[in-house]
């Protein structure tokens, strides 16, 4: 198997690979400039690297609860459907964001507060956070856990 990690968003999506060996690695995110065409950039990843299988970032609110973000996920995974015609898993990402800063933190990698906006917009840090997405997939995949 070979799964897509997507962490969605207007500007930036983050992405993510793993194949067979279950270790989710980031990948180049997705970052919609004017005249560029998202859905051809996705389709040339989902292609390129012969993705079979798909998992999104599936944002709810810490109770649980939808949110107006989750609705547009909602579109956003049934246009993946309807394009792509391949299995799509939601997966929770609530906290992921922090965890990415969290693990900046902890490798001491994080920016100075003038920087956050130039790094945000690199895109990394999404792609950090589908890698997170797709890791709890893939663990939960593995140890069985409905």
């Amino acid at each position: 198997m070979r799964y897509l990690g997507i962490d969605y968003g207007k500007k930036r999506t983050g992405l993510s690979y793993a194949d067979g060996v279950g270790v989710a690695i980031p990948i180049g995110p997705i970052i919609v400039r004017s005249g560029e065409n998202f859905w051809q950039q996705l389709e040339n990843v989902i292609h390129g690297r012969k993705i079979d299988t798909l998992v999104v970032g599936y944002p709810v609110g810490m109770d649980g609860d939808a949110t107006a973000w989750t609705l547009l996920v909602d579109r956003f995974i049934g246009e993946l459907i309807e394009r792509y015609a391949l299995p799509v898993h939601r997966s929770d990402e609530r906290l992921t964001s922090f965890q990415v800063a969290d693990d900046l933190a902890h490798y001491g990698l994080r920016v100075k507060r003038r920087n956050i906006r130039q790094q945000r917009e690199t895109g990394v840090d999404d792609s950090r956070a589908a890698t997170l997405i797709l890791q709890d997939f893939l663990n939960e995949l593995h140890s069985g856990i409905p």
